[in-house]
């Protein structure tokens, strides 16, 4: 069988961390190897480009439609959460904020988000409710899984 490529997006605090690693136990106790990667990484260009992110929707559009068509994801897992919630998660998780992580920019990032998974039909979107507990939210992105394995 050949691998998948299943992304996980959403706003910072909406979980993705945490969901990341279940869903790597939960494929690897089933028998599949994973291979996880981040984005953007935290090289130097990674930096750059987060602390551009929101800025501007066509220029995400735009760099995504040169991308390898082979590159397209099997899934894409985008776990939704509103910005008043998630900067109450970081406030709780006590990090170090970055320059994106106000309530006024995850707003405009969920927004954009949603926005893509209504355009971006070839990356077949999941839109998973992340105010729920986490094992209800892994449960609904394993169900979603469990359809492209």
């Amino acid at each position: 069988m050949s691998g998948r490529f299943i992304v996980l997006e959403g706003i910072d605090g909406s979980g993705k961390g945490t969901q990341l690693e279940m869903l790597k136990a939960r494929l690897e106790q089933a028998g599949h190897s994973v291979w996880v990667t981040r984005e953007p990484s935290e090289s130097k260009i990674g930096k750059l480009i987060r602390e551009g992110l929101g800025d501007a929707l066509e220029w995400i559009l735009s760099i995504n439609k040169h991308a390898d068509s082979r590159l397209h994801p099997d899934l894409t897992l985008l776990f939704d959460l509103s910005a008043q919630d998630a900067m109450h998660r970081i406030d709780v998780r006590g990090d170090n904020k970055e320059r994106y992580e106000s309530q006024k920019q995850l707003l405009q990032v969920r927004d954009m988000y949603l926005m893509l998974a209504e355009v971006r039909h070839d990356d077949k979107v999941t839109v998973i409710d992340a105010a729920q507990a986490p094992n209800m939210v892994h449960e609904a992105a394993w169900q979603a899984i469990e359809t492209v394995l």
